[in-house]
């Protein structure tokens, strides 16, 4: 028992198993955070838009409803659309490339993280659209 202790391999041969892990684990963990920095970003953009347009559609409502209009006339349409046109665009083209990076993402890496938080995503612009529905009744 103790000829064994006295005579064991050096330090570096015995902890081998433990420092390759080690560093494999260190380099998953810099892929997911890598990952998830770009997650928020894409669902930071996408909340701000989202909040941009509902801030603009309530504006719209409001000062149709402080005119006593019964109806929204061209100059809103106009607007909405040279206002909201080009954010919409931007989370369009976001979300195209984020949907595919987290459909990749899932089937090839068996990371789901990205798929979960688009799909929130997802969620939020969906249940925004009926709540600014309802908003922009007349």
């Amino acid at each position: 028992m103790w000829h064994n202790a006295l005579h064991s391999p050096p330090i570096e041969r015995r902890f081998a198993p433990f420092q390759s892990t080690a560093v494999s684990t260190l380099k998953e963990f810099a892929e997911r955070t890598v990952m998830k920095k770009q997650t928020i970003i894409f669902s930071g953009i996408n909340l701000v838009g989202l909040g941009l347009i509902s801030l603009l559609i309530l504006g719209m409502a409001n000062q149709a409803r402080t005119e006593q209009r019964d109806f929204y006339d061209f100059g809103d349409s106009f607007l909405f659309l040279l206002v909201a046109g080009p954010i919409l665009i931007v989370c369009v083209l976001v979300n195209l490339y984020w949907g595919f990076q987290a459909l990749v993402d899932f089937f090839k890496r068996r990371d789901h993280q990205a798929l979960v938080a688009f799909s929130v995503v997802a969620v939020a612009w969906v249940s925004a659209y009926v709540i600014d529905r309802m908003i922009a009744r007349l």
